[in-house]
C-alpha cells in the first residue's frame, strides 16, 4: 500500500485548497469542490471496495478505464 503520511495542505495563489504529496504536482480544488467530494466520502470508499479488482494502485502500473463513471 502507498505511503501518504507526508501530505500537506496549502492555500494556492488562486484561493484553492492544494494537497501536496499524492502526486508530482498538487491536487488543487476550490473549497466548495473539496466539500462536495468529502461529503461523498463513504460512497467513494464503497465504490473503491466494490471495484477493487478493476482499480490500479500507485506504483503498480496504469489502471485501465473499463466502463466509465458511476453515479454517487
Amino acid at each position: 500500500m502507498s505511503n501518504f503520511k507526508n501530505l500537506t495542505v496549502k492555500v494556492s495563489a488562486k484561493g484553492c485548497v492544494s494537497v501536496y504529496g499524492l502526486r508530482r504536482f498538487p491536487i488543487s480544488l476550490y473549497a466548495d469542490e473539496w466539500t462536495a467530494i468529502l461529503a461523498k466520502g463513504a460512497a467513494i470508499t464503497a465504490f473503491c471496495k466494490d471495484h477493487a479488482s478493476e482499480l490500479g494502485v500507485k506504483g503498480e502500473g496504469s489502471a485501465t478505464i473499463k466502463d466509465g463513471h458511476s453515479a454517487l
